[in-house]
């Protein structure tokens, strides 16, 4: 796989579970009244970050777990390793969300 490849198949991986973050941002957002600004920086946050960790599971996972949290297949690629790593970037985020609307 080149990386080219890599980097389209990584970005298409991440593109759902980051519209879920996005999704939750949104529900943060209204509950504690922040700045449209805020919650778009929020999110352009997330989106690296959620990145980062994604491709750190990528890069170090220990080759005994990688067929639970590898690429399926079926019926449209999905990863479980993309839902992991926003998951895991979520709650920094929501939390910095919140502190910066708290001001």
């Amino acid at each position: 796989m080149t990386a080219s490849e890599f980097s389209i198949i990584f970005v298409w991986l991440l593109a759902l579970p980051s519209a879920l973050g996005f999704g939750g941002l949104a529900l943060v957002y209204r509950r504690f009244r922040s700045k449209r600004t805020n919650y778009a920086l929020a999110c352009a946050i997330l989106v690296p970050l959620s990145g980062l960790i994604a491709f750190a599971i990528v890069a170090y996972c220990p080759d005994s777990i990688g067929r639970y949290i590898g690429i399926k297949d079926t019926p449209i690629m999905w990863a479980p390793f993309a839902f992991i790593s926003v998951a895991t970037a979520f709650p920094f985020v929501a939390f910095w969300l919140m502190r910066t609307s708290a001001k």
